[in-house]
């Protein structure tokens, strides 16, 4: 993405059983150092579906600017920029800046 991505601060999984999901989770996490991953909520739902996603960019004005021009832009609120859910097959992407690194 032209808009600077540096990485994914959070991630919502929704799953039938949340128990059994925690596990296969944490394991493809172990590599990434604590504190410099994404934070996963798993939580109860009717299907097995990562339900949303935080990505962290470098400029969320530059990251808003190109998500207009191409067709994207969902909802914007303070500190966040939406990317349309109906042009990723319903899910709910909300960009952040990436605080100082």
């Amino acid at each position: 993405m032209a808009a600077g991505l540096l990485g994914v601060k959070e991630i919502t999984v929704l799953s039938t059983q949340p128990g059994q999901t925690r596990d296969p989770w944490k394991t493809a996490l172990a590599p990434v150092t604590v504190g410099s991953g994404p934070s996963v909520l798993i939580t109860d739902g009717e299907m097995d579906v990562i339900a949303r996603l935080v990505p962290e960019v470098e400029s969320l004005q530059v990251a808003q600017d190109f998500l207009a021009l191409n067709g994207l832009l969902g909802e914007t609120g303070d500190g966040e920029v939406g990317i349309d859910p109906d042009k990723v097959q319903g899910l709910d992407m909300t960009l952040v800046e990436a605080s100082a690194r």
